[in-house]
């Protein structure tokens, strides 16, 4: 293994498993979060991925959130009934909260504390503080790595359901209006 610390506090192949799983689950929602605004949109999903390739999850979440209540309150939920924007919200919310968790897993710089905890440290700038050194330090287990990794894991189970359950607008019928026109 590649590793850019001592011996001693390099992570374990399953860390770096359960990191990495954090990862790679996180990218999936992402994917699925800006499938999902294209979706509701009523944008085919290349061309949507023109604008939420560039933004933030925070702003697609945001994103999907206003165009639940676009649906709700100018659509009366004609094309998306209120039971799929209620699980929709549902989802939205629980990959918002993991969004934080992700954000400090990705951004912080891990190594191994023993063989079944990480510690992290954020490394930003600016005056240290009692109440920044509280947000710059971590230290996750091997069991709270796992179950993030499952819980992220199951947003991207749920967002791939209710993705589904969503009208697409396919590029070849997007081409046909605009030849229209």
């Amino acid at each position: 293994m590649i590793s850019h610390t001592s011996k001693y506090s390099a992570l374990t192949d399953e860390q770096l498993k359960l990191l990495g799983t954090i990862t790679v689950e996180w990218s999936n929602v992402e994917f699925l979060l800006g499938t999902m605004l294209s979706r509701l949109l009523y944008t085919p999903e290349f061309l949507s991925r023109t604008y939420t390739s560039s933004m933030s999850a925070y702003k697609i979440i945001e994103a999907i959130r206003e165009g639940l209540d676009i649906h709700k309150y100018r659509y009366s939920h004609k094309t998306i009934n209120a039971e799929i924007s209620e699980k929709i919200n549902r989802v939205v919310s629980e990959a918002d909260k993991l969004r934080a968790i992700r954000n400090r897993v990705s951004h912080f710089c891990w190594s191994r504390s023993h063989e079944n905890e990480v510690f992290g440290i954020k490394f930003s700038g600016g005056v240290p503080s009692s109440k920044k050194e509280r947000k710059e330090v971590s230290t996750l287990s091997n069991k709270e790595l796992s179950e993030i990794g499952t819980e992220i894991h199951g947003v991207v189970e749920d967002l791939m359901i209710l993705v589904q359950e969503l009208p697409e607008i396919e590029e070849v019928a997007a081409i046909r209006l605009i030849n229209k026109a």
